[in-house]
């Protein structure tokens, strides 16, 4: 490994595999499948790897999928990007309805930027406290995925 380009994951000590949650189709399993959705996208922004993300991202998830693109052209380039994680509060799923869901989920983010291949930083963007996304969930034979996500 060329030392000048450490492993992502390494350097952060980066969690490389997102725990499975037990799913009995429960709102609280709703609420842990979202919180675990968080906790993929947090690694996939360490890594730039987001094969766990993708697996729980249904195809029409839009901004699922729109992070999975930006995450692969930026590997691509050449790109790291540095903070935006996520840590949950609470997350709150409503009743569920005809196989689906929507969790509330609460978090603050840390800073991020990207730190591109020539050595320079764009996309600065601050840290985040108290926001709240709406991560919809459908039941997909004996488990969640994920079919929207929306600012709030």
């Amino acid at each position: 490994m060329d030392p000048h380009h450490e492993d992502p994951a390494a350097a952060y000590g980066a969690v490389t595999s997102t725990p499975v949650v037990a799913d009995d189709g429960s709102r609280d399993a709703a609420a842990a499948f979202a919180r675990q959705w968080v906790e993929a996208l947090n690694v996939a922004y360490q890594t730039l790897d987001s094969r766990e993300l993708q697996a729980l991202s249904a195809p029409e998830c839009m901004t699922c999928q729109a992070y999975i693109k930006s995450m692969s052209n930026a590997k691509a380039a050449g790109e790291r990007w540095e903070g935006g994680l996520a840590t949950v509060r609470t997350a709150v799923a409503a009743p569920i309805a005809d196989h689906a869901t929507d969790v509330l989920v609460n978090y603050d983010s840390t800073a991020f930027f990207v730190q591109e291949a020539s050595g320079a930083r764009s996309n600065e963007q601050a840290a985040e406290k108290n926001a709240t996304v709406q991560v919809s969930l459908k039941r997909v034979g004996d488990s969640w995925i994920t079919v929207e996500v929306a600012q709030l």
